[in-house]
């Protein structure tokens, strides 16, 4: 403002005595200019812009903003010239006239100003007086929005030094020779020597795999995106990772990568089959159904009969559904400087858009660039790309081979150009040549390529090395699975040739890790409740009967039966054996308690398999190992009883068999399994905790100072998943906030029931306020599922809770909101 009126007071001072009035000033201007016609001197050009200055001052208007912009371009003034221009078009648009438009265009185009320059061509469109005018303006637009996006186009990682790429090769061989901590090591120099070398990032990325290091793996992954976005190797890796996620987006990202993979792989079903599988998985029957269509088009006759079963199936959910209607900082890589990099981004930009049209111009500006600078690889790489599109390989392979010679350190690049060889007839052995040398440079995708290429030329050696390096670099490739066949099927053969002794060890080392596979695979019942704490509802029933039917009740049939067998009357002996035959196996209808708990053993399977979840609850888990352990036994001992109920005569070792059973009936703790199932599914009632949720509804609501909760009685663990558990206290604290205009007081009463019928325990917690608005049991009830009252009410029923309301429970309140919540048996004291 200072600023603006000592402006003012130099151009009074300057303009000496000239009038007052604004249109008198315009005039004199005016007539200054005209007197001057065809071109007025330098002199009376100077006066008529200041006096139009004093006129803007005394009145602004869009009219004098451009009579002066036309002094300031006649004068040469660009600059002034389009601040004016500027300036009119804000305050009234329509008064440019199509020669303002196109200065304005101009101007911003020269500062690089896109989008500006984009709207002024466009207002230049709608605004042409003849069709030719407004078909440049167009096309204008259309080359401004290349170089806009192109603009944001990052520019390629610098070429690594040679010393990073000397690390990376020793840590594949390090790698193939099982040495990890060195593998290790060399990636590390590798990466730091040449931040963002996307071959360093995938073998890191295969290596955390390897080691378990999911996070870490993941973030290696997306680095070796961040460079090479469409490296296959990282898209399928980085998506099994992410679908073994628990939450949504995860899977949704998974998703998303496996199709972007199989779409630049059409040499690989197996990827659309793996889409198939998870958007089945994920519940989309459609998406899944296209899927496996496409897969189904490429495979033969045998693959196809393998999928009839799920296409059948999915088809079945179309139908139905048709009727119904942060990470921590790194070092960033550097970008490729080059006079060459505007060029290539404004090629990527017309790439991107795919028509015939777009790829001639990409071309274009693709040859200026290797003009440019010759030494610019990823041009002629993206050259390569576009011929391919085009139709026209033996461009594309002297394009791959340009940007190989401009950089010899890019695998991307022999990679394509192997590919492009192996497409074409008679260039099988200029295929195998390019592998080599993409091997040589770190390709990731060269060992199983050389390993095919092996095979055919019946090198069953250096095919399985091939093949096993593949699997030590890229665990999560897109071969995988067919690697692990093709080297199943090459060490059959070698085990075949080695002869009996040889097979015979080989038989035992694969049934060795077979049974350690069925000893310590799989995840016991505690690892899988506790990442799937929502299961705990389905499963507790089951539980709940297996320890009452089986456990229980079991323990003291077998305990009992025992000491009957061992009596010398052979008369009872024989009755208790043809009951506990009746008991165990079942019999007239009844099921037995054998029967009851393989019964009970699947339906946890079952859950668990809904989850992608393999529970090994025979031989990995201290909960259920023993249960299972007695059930072998005694299913082994149906005949022992048979002949015992028929003759009385009761033999030492099924006796002893019994006690063992019973021995490990006793030792089930049932108690551990039903500790294991609340630990997963309850949630500790704690004034923090509560006071917490209540301070965060006041800072939303903006309420300051914050109610301090009052508490009473003991602290509870209640069986509620804790995030429905915070969702009900939000809406409890938020509604008892918003029924007062004052500060409300606010308390929590708490106290451990039992059940009238049953004995279990339950949770009363009563929460007390003094607002006067009042409620009933059915404003609570009667509200929907998917607000304030009615949410806390659909949560509390989902978990066998309530909720009422009461009067209140102390002096001081006006009421209180009731809940009633199943709770977990507090543990006795020691």
């Amino acid at each position: 403002m200072i600023a603006a009126t000592a402006g003012a007071l130099v151009l009074l001072a300057a303009l000496g005595d000239c009038p007052e009035d604004a249109a008198t000033l315009a005039a004199e201007a005016d007539s200054l200019v005209a007197a001057g016609v065809p071109r007025p001197d330098t002199a009376s050009l100077d006066r008529a812009r200041r006096l139009y200055r004093r006129a803007r001052v005394l009145a602004p208007s869009p009219a004098y903003s451009l009579r002066a912009a036309d002094l300031a371009c006649a004068a040469g003034d660009e600059e002034e010239c389009g601040d004016l221009l500027s300036e009119a078009a804000e305050t009234s648009p329509g008064s440019l006239s199509t020669s303002d438009r196109l200065v304005l265009a101009r101007r911003a185009e020269s500062r690089r100003a896109w989008r500006h320059a984009i709207v002024q061509y466009r207002a230049l469109k709608s605004s042409a007086p003849d069709v030719s005018l407004a078909s440049w303006a167009d096309a204008q637009v259309r080359r401004l929005e290349i170089e806009e996006e192109a603009q944001a186009i990052p520019a390629p990682a610098a070429v690594p030094p040679p010393e990073a790429r000397l690390a990376l090769a020793e840590a594949r061989r390090a790698l193939a020779a099982g040495d990890l901590p060195k593998a290790r090591e060399r990636v590390g120099i590798a990466q730091r020597l040449a931040p963002g070398y996307p071959e360093a990032a995938l073998v890191l990325a295969g290596l955390e795999t390897r080691e378990g290091r999911v996070p870490e793996a993941i973030r290696a992954y997306r680095e070796t995106l961040a460079a090479d976005p469409n490296r296959v190797e990282a898209l399928v890796g980085l998506a099994n990772l992410l679908w073994d996620e628990p939450d949504r987006a995860a899977k949704e990202e998974a998703l998303s990568l496996t199709d972007r993979a199989a779409a630049s792989r059409p040499d690989a079903p197996s990827l659309l089959r793996t889409a198939a599988l998870r958007w089945a998985e994920w519940g989309d029957a459609p998406n899944a159904l296209s899927r496996l269509d496409a897969y189904r088009r490429r495979v033969g006759p045998e693959e196809k009969r393998t999928t009839d079963s799920l296409r059948e199936t999915l088809a079945r959910r179309v139908d139905a559904a048709l009727s119904g209607a942060v990470p921590p900082e790194e070092a960033e890589a550097p970008e490729l400087s080059s006079p060459a990099v505007d060029e290539w981004k404004v090629a990527q930009a017309y790439v991107r858009r795919g028509d015939a049209a777009s790829l001639a111009a990409a071309l274009d500006h693709l040859r200026e660039a290797e003009r440019r600078d010759p030494t610019f690889a990823p041009a002629p790489e993206l050259a390569g790309a576009v011929y391919e599109k085009q139709g026209d390989l033996s461009l594309a392979q002297k394009a791959y081979e340009r940007a190989i010679a401009a950089d010899p350190a890019r695998a991307a690049t022999y990679d394509r150009l192997a590919f492009l060889l192996a497409r074409q007839p008679g260039k099988e052995t200029e295929a195998v040549e390019a592998w080599r040398r993409a091997e040589q440079a770190g390709s990731s995708e060269a060992p199983f390529a050389l390993a095919e290429s092996a095979v055919r030329e019946g090198r069953r050696g250096d095919a399985l090395a091939l093949y096993r390096r593949y699997l030590a670099e890229s665990p999560g490739g897109v071969h995988t699975e067919e690697v692990t066949r093709s080297i199943a099927r090459l060490e059959s053969r070698q085990r075949q040739g080695r002869g009996a002794l040889g097979a015979a060890a080989a038989a035992f080392l694969l049934a060795a890790a077979f049974l350690a596979f069925r000893r310590f695979g799989g995840r016991t019942f505690a690892e899988w409740i506790r990442a799937n704490p929502a299961r705990a509802r389905e499963a507790r029933p089951v539980v709940g009967r297996l320890r009452h039917e089986v456990v229980k009740h079991g323990g003291l049939l077998l305990a009992d039966a025992t000491k009957r067998l061992s009596e010398p009357d052979a008369e009872a002996r024989g009755r208790t054996a043809a009951l506990l035959q009746s008991r165990l196996f079942g019999g007239s209808g009844a099921r037995g308690l054998l029967a009851e708990s393989a019964d009970a053993f699947e339906r946890l399977r079952v859950l668990a398999r809904e989850d992608g979840v393999r529970l090994n609850l025979e031989r990995k888990d201290p909960l259920f190992s023993p249960i299972a352990g007695g059930c072998a036994i005694l299913r082994r001992l149906e005949r022992p009883l048979s002949r015992i109920a028929e003759d009385g005569d009761a033999d030492p070792g099924t006796v002893s068999r019994l006690e063992r059973a019973a021995d490990l009936f006793g030792s089930a703790s049932g108690a551990g399994i039903s500790r294991a199932l609340d630990d997963a599914s309850s949630t500790i009632v704690r004034r923090s905790d509560l006071q917490g949720i209540l301070e965060a509804i006041c800072a939303e609501k903006g309420l300051d100072p914050c109610p301090a909760l009052e508490w009473k009685g003991p602290e509870l663990a209640v069986r509620i998943h804790r995030a429905d558990w915070e969702t009900i206290w939000r809406n409890l604290f938020g509604n008892a906030l918003d029924a007062s205009s004052r500060e409300v007081r606010l308390g929590v009463f708490s106290e451990l029931r039992r059940d009238a019928v049953t004995g279990a325990p339950v949770a009363r917690i009563v929460l007390a306020d003094d607002a006067a608005r009042p409620l009933t049991s059915d404003m609570i009830r009667g509200r929907g599922a998917d607000r304030g009252w009615g949410i806390v009410a659909d949560l509390l029923r989902r978990s066998d809770g309530s909720a009422d309301v009461s009067p209140a429970p102390a002096a001081g309140f006006a009421k209180g909101v009731v809940l009633e919540v199943p709770a977990v048996e507090p543990e006795a004291p020691a």
